[in-house]
């Protein structure tokens, strides 16, 4: 998938969808014979849309965003008020935020959505592979306004105004003998399409909310998600699909530690009944951004990943 690096931050940034239907053939799926998901392109603000055909040949219809969440108690369950339900959603929904998609039609031939961190990968080539086009509509975005924190009494999950994307996720690994070890991956995008650098964190390293603490590190493609530490990949993963039932990009900071879809759930839920943000495009954005990005400097996404002990 390619996108211009030379555009300046003042453009205008646009919507996009996919430049022509793709349906999944990767070797995982051709193993799961009932389960058959084709992404079409959808008009411009529209989102994305699920489309269900059950065994009964059944046809259902649902956006994918909060308000088709139907719980999240292990693992998180798309549907719509008639019963309907599906599994497996959040992968394929993080493989579109990845590739930068704002508008598509998912159909879905089988019992689930595949959602194994093979499909994730197989997702993304296929995007990749199909490419994207640019649609005339401003890119819409959320712009976070206050801050909204969820716990439980495994992790939690904050959320915070900035200028641009930010997202970090934390694993804590214990083992007998050794110090207790949290590994960090964090990702930083300036709203444009992405592409990505690879930075690791210090143990000295601080930061902000608008500027999360990571040194410098080697440019990468996005697609990259998928080489970080076993532990931390389905996390980050699993925060990026969430993150697109919001419905549009996010313009804040998004801090997670062993966060839970019931945490991410509730965390979207209070952003929403709280008016923790407000409803606007990318360009109007920019327009009042004081803080982070210079006028004329490139598109700029970055995943990061480090140990703490």
């Amino acid at each position: 998938m390619t996108y211009s690096m030379d555009v300046a931050t003042t453009a205008s940034v646009v919507q996009h969808t996919l430049k022509q239907s793709t349906a999944w053939k990767c070797r995982e799926l051709r193993r799961r014979r009932s389960d058959r998901v084709v992404v079409h392109p959808a008009d411009a603000d529209t989102g994305v849309r699920i489309v269900y055909h059950n065994a009964a040949q059944i046809v259902s219809t649902f956006p994918a965003r909060l308000d088709s969440v139907i719980h999240s108690q292990g693992g998180t369950v798309l549907g719509d008020r008639h019963g309907v339900t599906l599994r497996g959603a959040i992968p394929l929904l993080a493989a579109l935020q990845v590739a930068g998609i704002d508008n598509a039609v998912v159909d879905v031939h089988g019992p689930q959505i595949p959602s194994a961190i093979s499909d994730f990968q197989c997702y993304l080539d296929l995007l990749d592979a199909t490419g994207v086009h640019a649609q005339s509509m401003p890119r819409r975005l959320l712009r976070v306004v206050d801050k909204v924190e969820v716990r439980d009494r495994f992790g939690y999950a904050t959320l915070s105004p900035a200028t641009e994307f930010h997202a970090s996720v934390c694993q804590t690994l214990a083992q007998p003998g050794t110090p207790i070890q949290t590994e960090c991956a964090a990702l930083y995008c300036n709203l444009d399409p992405p592409s990505l650098t690879v930075r690791s964190r210090t143990n000295d390293d601080e930061g902000t909310a608008s500027a999360p603490p990571w040194g410098a590190g080697v440019a990468r493609p996005l697609s990259d998600i998928a080489t970080l530490p076993e532990a931390l990949m389905p996390r980050m993963i699993d925060l990026l699909g969430h993150l697109k039932l919001a419905g549009a990009p996010l313009a804040g900071y998004i801090r997670a530690i062993e966060a839970s879809p019931m945490i991410y759930q509730s965390l979207l839920q209070a952003m929403f009944e709280r008016r923790a943000v407000e409803n606007t495009t990318v360009d109007a954005h920019r327009t009042r951004k004081t803080t982070v990005g210079r006028t004329g400097s490139k598109p700029v996404s970055c995943l990061i990943y480090g140990s703490i002990v």
